[in-house]
């Protein structure tokens, strides 16, 4: 899978060392439950905060690629990859076949601030902000990818009134999950209303958090 690419702002992998597909696949399309979700809905609604590599994108719209189901999905990112490191990113050999090649080019080039169809039902917003600054206006989120850099290197997205704010933009039975299981994350979500649970993490991780807006 090559090195891991890593943030020089954080000094923290933008992915799990152990595998980032499968994390990916694990902690947001599985954890979401995304599959069985979208089967019963027309069109849907997903943040990913925040944006990173793009992978979290590129695999959840190659997943709902080819479907009936209308999605837009809002990319949050304070501090976007640059583009010597986003060359160095090998996601289209790692999915043969697949079209990503063409995918993950387009979620780059795109501009920011603006929606972008990158595949059919596919449309992608890239905002260019802090989760501090950003102010959301409709629709209201469905799916929540929780994806801050560690609790650790940034524990101020981490916080009970992070979690507020992110649950005052989610429509009710809205779904969040994030690869961390920590306890103070934990009390944080419950705390902003969320009715949380841990579920079996990725490899290498034995577990992580989904909360439930109520």
């Amino acid at each position: 899978e090559g090195a891991v690419p890593c943030s020089t702002r954080f000094d923290d992998p933008y992915y799990s060392k152990h595998d980032g597909l499968a994390e990916t696949r694990h902690v947001f399309l599985a954890g979401n439950g995304l599959s069985e979700r979208f089967s019963t809905c027309s069109h849907f609604t997903i943040a990913e905060l925040g944006f990173g590599t793009g992978l979290n994108a590129l695999l959840t719209m190659l997943d709902l690629d080819g479907k009936k189901l209308d999605t837009r999905y809002f990319g949050l990112e304070a501090h976007p990859l640059d583009e010597a490191c986003r060359k160095k990113l090998n996601y289209p050999e790692m999915l043969p076949g697949s079209g990503a090649g063409e995918y993950f080019d387009r979620l780059h080039r795109c501009t920011w601030g603006e929606p972008h169809e990158i595949a059919p039902g596919f449309t992608l917003h890239k905002v260019h902000a802090s989760l501090q600054d950003y102010r959301h206006h409709a629709p209201l989120f469905n799916l929540v990818y929780f994806d801050a850099f560690s609790p650790l290197v940034q524990p101020e997205l981490w916080t009970s009134g992070i979690f507020l704010k992110v649950s005052d933009m989610m429509a009710v039975g809205g779904i969040l999950v994030t690869y961390s299981s920590k306890g103070s994350v934990k009390r944080a979500l419950k705390a902003s209303g969320f009715e949380v649970e841990k579920i079996p993490g990725p490899p290498g991780k034995r577990e992580m958090l989904r909360g439930v807006k109520r």
